[in-house]
């Protein structure tokens, strides 16, 4: 039987209306409370992405780490072992996450990151030597001698090169052969002296009246001296030049080979997830 008894409803009160006031009041406290961790994530490309996540005033270490797992994990292709704390991208100082949420500001203007930031090389700065500044006086004036004289710079540019030659080798050599020991010079002796001894004839007194004929026999004997000597100056200013280029290729080798080979850190990092995975099972097993 159905019964015809009716119900009243109009003895229940209605909840009471919330304030718009009221609303807008709670938003905004949810607001100020919550606020965004920004963790850059590097693939192996060598990009990066930036992954925020919202930390909420009641989460603790362990449900950001959670988070923090899960969220990496998604732009990363190698899983991560729970994340104890966060690298500073701005100084690579490492801070646990039970000391980010302790904050007493939260750090919303710069960004952490989970592996240790790498510093990126600053190019150095160029800074001239002299034997560069000497050969940039060079190049600027023979281009300046090609514009006023032409052809005839040519000339010019081949006597220079000759008295750089007569500065850098003859002169230097011809000193030596003069004023040098006695192994290989004449150790500072007058011409006359030295043309007694070169000659077996006569005396200091009869080379000083022929000085002609003495000075003739020195320039012969030092030139003699300098076909001799210009090879082993020429072999000397090889081997420097060698030692210098190979010290210089040397150089450039070791800064090239100190810098990180971002595949081999992965490739490292991959075969420690590898191992801490099959540690985990083995642990598992055992448990089991």
């Amino acid at each position: 039987m159905r019964s015809n008894r009716t119900y009243r409803t109009d003895r229940i009160p209605p909840p009471p209306p919330i304030a718009q006031e009221e609303e807008i009041q709670v938003v905004e406290e949810r607001e100020k409370t919550a606020w965004i961790l920004r963790v850059r994530c590097y693939d192996k490309q060598g990009g990066s992405t930036l992954v925020k996540i919202q930390v909420l005033p009641d989460m603790t270490a362990s449900t950001l780490s959670v988070c923090l797992s899960q969220a990496v994990t998604a732009h990363s292709p190698v899983p991560l072992d729970p994340i104890a704390g966060l690298f500073d991208q701005r100084d690579g100082i490492f801070y646990s996450l039970e000391y980010i949420l302790s904050l007493p500001e939260p750090p919303l203007q710069y960004s952490f990151s989970v592996i240790r930031p790498l510093k990126r090389e600053q190019p150095k700065k160029h800074s001239w030597s002299l034997v560069e500044i000497f050969l940039l006086i060079g190049v600027v004036a023979t281009l300046i001698a090609a514009y006023f004289y032409g052809i005839d710079c040519l000339g010019y540019l081949w006597m220079i090169l000759l008295e750089l030659h007569y500065f850098l080798v003859d002169l230097p050599l011809r000193e030596l052969y003069r004023y040098g020991p006695h192994l290989v010079g004449w150790e500072g002796l007058e011409l006359a002296e030295v043309c007694s001894r070169i000659t077996y004839y006569g005396n200091k007194d009869f080379w000083g009246r022929n000085t002609e004929e003495c000075l003739s026999i020195y320039q012969g004997k030092e030139e003699a001296f300098l076909r001799i000597a210009r090879p082993i100056a020429y072999s000397v200013f090889a081997i420097v030049a060698y030692i210098a280029v190979r010290h210089l290729i040397k150089s450039y080798a070791e800064s090239k080979r100190n810098r990180t080979d971002r595949v081999v850190l992965e490739t490292y990092n991959a075969f420690q997830t590898l191992v801490r995975l099959a540690n985990r099972q083995v642990y598992r097993k055992k448990d089991d």
